[in-house]
Formats: C-alpha cells, structure tokens, sequence
C-alpha cells in the first residue's frame, strides 16, 4: 500500500473556522490557495490499495467546519476523482460543515 502526506508544505494544524485540505493531484496549488488565504493545510494520509481502492485519513479535526478540498480532475482523471471523492466521504463522515444555527 503506497501511502502519501498531502501537501508537505505549510501543514500546519487547522487555524481557523474553515479547514482547507488537498488531494495529490496538485499540492502546490492548494500551497498557494492556503498562503493567499492567510491560512493553512490540514493534515491528511491519502493511501492506495494494491487494487486501487483509496483510504483517507483525515490527522486533524474538522467536526462542524466548512471544507475546502481542493483537487483538481487532470489526468489520470479517474484517480484524481474517486479521491475528491474519498475526501468528501472522509469529512462528511467525520461531521464537517457549519454548526446549524
């Protein structure tokens, strides 16, 4: 199993009410997406299965904060698709979004 850290660079732990977390597809942009944003990269471990199947492990809290996954679909496509969609499921599972008012 191939295992990645995603992005490496400005990992931070989360520092505001909004969390921005990035597939593999392009780290660099969502570098420069958080540093726009005064911001940082939640730390996450994206990990593929002999077979292809996707893990994600989401290291940092992102219970009732709005995310941002950035992750373009350039090729190969269908890789970088099923893991925005993995990172959905992942945040969506560990109850991200605003807290209901």
């Amino acid at each position: 199993m191939s295992e990645k850290t995603a992005p490496d660079l400005h990992v931070r732990p989360l520092c505001m009410d909004f969390a921005i977390l990035s597939g593999t597809a392009n780290p660099e942009l969502a570098s420069a997406i958080a540093w726009e944003l005064n911001s940082c990269i939640g730390e996450c471990t994206i990990s593929r299965f002999p077979d292809g199947e996707v893990s994600i492990d989401l290291r940092e809290p992102v219970r009732r904060l709005q995310v941002f996954l950035i992750q373009p679909t350039s090729p190969p496509l269908d890789e970088h698709l099923i893991e925005l969609l993995a990172l959905a499921d992942a945040c969506r599972r560990a109850s991200a979004g605003p807290s209901p008012p």
